[in-house]
């Protein structure tokens, strides 16, 4: 920070003497001037992914120590081969939320190995934490696998509850996927009468007709989405009106004399209406 300061002091220095002397822009004063914001944004970058590397550790830290805690006790429970129904329940989810860490912990690293490649900051001393942390993951799966093949040696009949747990946390993720799916669709009304989206009906001779979904409307047209992931669709148009029916209240158009995006204010309320979307524009 101390750098960024000092930088930031020069910008202002080298602008101050260039206001004084109200001549001409100077060529080798700009490229100076660029030049340490250019620093600065550099130093502010690498303060970023350090923010992010030690913040990861302690993440990883914290949750490699649960881990431990969570063997230690495993460890002790599995040497019973009489286990109440209850205490073997609290087994299976103690292997589980385990599984669930090494996963975190392992995503984590990925994502910050890929964030100090792009930053390009190579500080061997990070590097080489990160690979210690990389082999003593590849270690803590090791034991893990082999403590849960000792509880399911000495208690067969966690290995079945164990694969009971799994199928329902299985049936509960892919029900909220069910849940969080939908589709959407956006285009002139040409586009979307030519791919079997939409059509018009009503009017008098010719006059006065609305657009609506055809009966059996190819849904192979529709981009699949999590709603969770979707605040807002950029469109960048004219016009734009939703054909299929939200409520109300549920969404608003965005955009300085023309429609930039569509904006989904409520997201479970404006789908429960319908899980299909479509927006005609101009």
């Amino acid at each position: 920070m101390k750098r960024i300061f000092f930088f930031a002091i020069i910008a202002v220095g080298l602008a101050s003497c260039a206001d004084e002397s109200g001549d001409a822009v100077n060529p080798e004063m700009e490229a100076l001037k660029m030049r340490n914001l250019e620093l600065i944004r550099e130093g502010e970058a690498k303060d970023s992914t350090l923010n992010e590397y030690f913040g990861a550790m302690n993440e990883i830290e914290m949750n490699l120590s649960t881990i431990k805690e969570k063997e230690q006790v495993l460890t002790g429970k599995g040497k019973d081969p009489e286990l109440q129904l209850s205490q073997q329940e609290q087994i299976v989810q103690d292997i589980q939320l385990i599984q669930d860490l090494m996963l975190k912990n392992k995503e984590k690293l990925n994502s910050l190995n890929a964030s100090l490649k792009k930053s390009k900051l190579n500080i061997a001393e990070l590097n080489k934490r990160i690979d210690m942390l990389v082999e003593q993951l590849q270690h803590k799966d090791a034991e893990i696998a082999k403590l849960q093949q000792e509880l399911f040696r000495v208690n067969d009949q966690l290995e079945n509850l164990f694969k009971e747990y799994n199928n329902r946390i299985q049936d509960l993720a892919d029900k909220d996927t069910e849940i969080n799916t939908a589709w959407y669709a956006y285009g002139t009304y040409k586009e979307l009468k030519e791919n079997g989206v939409l059509t018009k009906e009503g009017g008098f001779i010719g006059l006065g007709r609305m657009e609506k979904l055809v009966s059996d409307f190819n849904r192979d047209y529709f981009r699949k989405v999590d709603v969770r992931d979707l605040p807002e669709i950029p469109l960048y148009v004219k016009t734009a009106k939703l054909i299929t029916n939200h409520p109300e209240g549920t969404y608003k158009w965005e955009g300085d004399g023309k429609v930039d995006k569509l904006v989904i204010t409520d997201v479970q309320k404006f789908w429960s209406s319908s899980k299909y979307l479509v927006i005609l524009v101009e």
